[in-house]
């Protein structure tokens, strides 16, 4: 069971990873590189951080939506910026850096659950 404090810490850490999300989406150009492969990072960090806020934040009636929802913005997202942003373009290396980010969260999840639920 979760203590309220950490609900509301991972409310937080939900709402800020969205906005993050939403703006590296809705840029009218991409970021500028700080290193090679610099973009990825920042795919693959931002998707794992939304999930594994929204897993913490959302009631767990809904995380198989959740994650539904998750996989659909991580595919949908790099079409959409092709579609609607003239200087963006659809990235398949962005897309599997995304739900990437998704995995890695899901196998922290998974660790944090077993490590759990071990008698010591």
């Amino acid at each position: 069971m979760q203590t309220q404090s950490f609900q509301r810490l991972a409310q937080l850490a939900f709402t800020i990873s969205i906005i993050a999300i939403m703006t590296g989406l809705f840029r009218s150009t991409p970021p500028q590189e700080l290193f090679q492969n610099s973009d990825k990072v920042g795919h693959i960090a931002g998707f794992m951080i939304l999930t594994l806020s929204g897993y913490y934040a959302l009631p767990k009636t809904l995380t198989k939506l959740f994650i539904l929802a998750l996989i659909l913005l991580a595919i949908g997202s790099e079409y959409a910026q092709a579609s609607f942003l003239p200087a963006r373009y659809f990235s398949l290396q962005d897309m599997f850096a995304n739900l990437s980010g998704i995995l890695l969260a899901g196998i922290i999840i998974k660790i944090c659950h077993s490590a759990k639920s071990k008698p010591h």
